[in-house]
């Protein structure tokens, strides 16, 4: 399915049935295909909306988006297009910085946000630095050569090695991006505020999946963003590291059941 939005088009999924809807956003450098195993779980008890990112896969480069915020708008326009009301809004990395966003922009609008190995902190300086240094890199290189050397480490040393066809897909999927569209998520990472804030000032539910081997998003910052929220669902995943959408199926796809069919506990470490 296809929404425009500021002249080009958005590509998205919309799948499932029940009363209640889950948007999933990708990260950095995904499409939406990187929740199939989430859709193929959940489809029969939930409505499933899941966007490729302006930039990526079937979605074409927005030059009108320039900040998180502009991407968070778009996702916005496009679930309002789709009448969805109370939805929850599920973020893997950069897609848990729109989620974020959306919260921040948008306050009556979801019923939970999700942030799935995501973090509130803005970028550090050396992050930051490393960042534009990619955009250089993909200037200089091109796209493929960045996403072969970068993907790999979103995931333990481990399952590199027994998933090698899975790697090598994802990398071939993300080297078909435009240079261009992943240079503007870096872009809008770079300038992307801190929402802590946001964490600690919302009464709504908030969902964790964290990867003890997580180097983008480290356990020892989420730990930090965990006590914030009124209500927080929290599920520190051993031995995971920035993929667990594929490193841990099982445990992702249990714990956003549980947590979308009721958000009982005010406080839970699962």
């Amino acid at each position: 399915m296809f929404f425009e939005y500021q002249g080009e088009q958005i590509h998205y999924k919309k799948t499932g049935q029940g009363n209640k809807t889950i948007v999933f956003l990708h990260g950095f450098p995904e499409d939406g295909s990187i929740f199939d195993a989430q859709l193929n779980c959940l489809q029969t008890q939930f409505q499933i909306i899941v966007p490729d990112l302006p930039g990526t896969k079937n979605s074409a480069f927005n030059d009108h988006l320039k900040t998180i915020e502009d991407f968070a708008k778009a996702i916005v326009a496009l679930l309002q297009y789709e009448n969805i009301k109370n939805p929850i809004i599920l973020g893997h990395s950069m897609g848990g910085y729109i989620a974020l966003a959306i919260e921040d922009l948008f306050p009556e609008y979801s019923a939970a946000v999700g942030l799935i190995h995501s973090t509130a902190f803005a970028d550090s300086e050396d992050k930051k630095e490393n960042r534009r240094k990619s955009i250089q890199l993909m200037e200089n290189y091109g796209s493929t050569a960045f996403v072969k050397k970068a993907l790999p480490g979103n995931f333990t040393e481990a399952f590199v090695q027994n998933n090698k066809a899975t790697i090598a897909s994802l990398v071939e999927t993300a080297s078909q991006f435009p240079t261009k569209g992943l240079q503007r998520f870096y872009e809008i990472m770079i300038e992307r505020p801190d929402r802590t804030t946001i964490l600690n000032t919302t009464t709504k539910p908030i969902l964790f999946f964290i990867g003890t081997e997580d180097n983008a998003a480290p356990l020892v910052d989420l730990l930090q963003q965990v006590k914030l929220p009124q209500t927080a669902f929290i599920h520190i995943l051993p031995n995971v590291a920035h993929m667990g959408m594929l490193e841990a199926t099982e445990q992702i796809n249990q714990g956003i059941l549980k947590f979308a069919l009721g958000f009982h506990s005010r406080f839970s470490l699962l």
